[in-house]
């Protein structure tokens, strides 16, 4: 089996390391809690991997799922209530913030037409297979935010929300695209003010049912 690339694993207190920030900890997988060790040095990627070989189940796409979630998780604690996995409604969101928003990390599984459409106004999604806006690192590519790091772009959001100001995300797709989230008619992204995503298609076949209904 493929060993897979690991950016975060954890001490044998449970806390999590994430290898830019490793410094020789025992360290164990965050799935199977085998040992694990640091790659580094001249490689294309840092990254954890076991220690030996292992049965562990993890494959790459819940492995950067698991990380995104809890790196963001371990920096909205900075400024309020966090809970990964919390329950809103009867949804579960990746990340819970002050129990009322669901912070949502996307790499193969898009939220639920359902989830967006009782939830909207309170989803932040970070859609890291989004090439435009997302490196293969998911350091974000070519689109300007106004701040610096991942950290600090997390932030900005929870500063947001725990001052009553409008999310800097589209208000239909919900998804963080830097100073292009909103730049449309409405604080729509480009992509849902054209028509291109899923959520703009189902608001518009919505606001034509709607429409129809009150005709009749």
């Amino acid at each position: 089996m493929k060993d897979v690339l690991w950016d975060v694993t954890i001490t044998k207190n449970g806390q999590h390391i994430w290898i830019n920030k490793y410094n020789d900890e025992e360290i164990y997988c965050v799935d199977c809690k085998h040992p694990m060790v640091a790659v580094r040095g001249r490689v294309k990627q840092h990254h954890f991997r076991h220690k030996v070989d292992s049965n562990c189940s993890s494959d790459s796409e819940s492995a950067k799922h698991y990380s995104k979630k809890h790196e963001i998780a371990e920096i909205l604690k900075e400024c309020g209530i966090v809970k990964v996995e919390g329950t809103i409604e009867k949804y579960q969101a990746d990340v819970l913030f002050e129990n009322d928003w669901a912070f949502e990390v996307v790499f193969s599984s898009k939220v639920t037409p359902e989830k967006m459409r009782d939830l909207r106004s309170n989803l932040v999604i970070f859609e890291f297979n989004d090439g435009q806006i997302w490196d293969a690192e998911n350091n974000y590519e070519g689109v300007p935010f106004d701040e610096d790091n991942f950290r600090d772009i997390v932030l900005s959001f929870a500063n947001q929300i725990l001052n009553d100001k409008e999310i800097d995300v589209c208000s239909y797709c919900r998804q963080v695209k830097g100073w292009d989230s909103r730049i449309g008619k409405g604080g729509i992204c480009v992509a849902c003010d054209i028509g291109w995503t899923d959520e703009a298609k189902q608001l518009k076949e919505d606001s034509e049912r709607y429409k129809e209904m009150k005709m009749r």
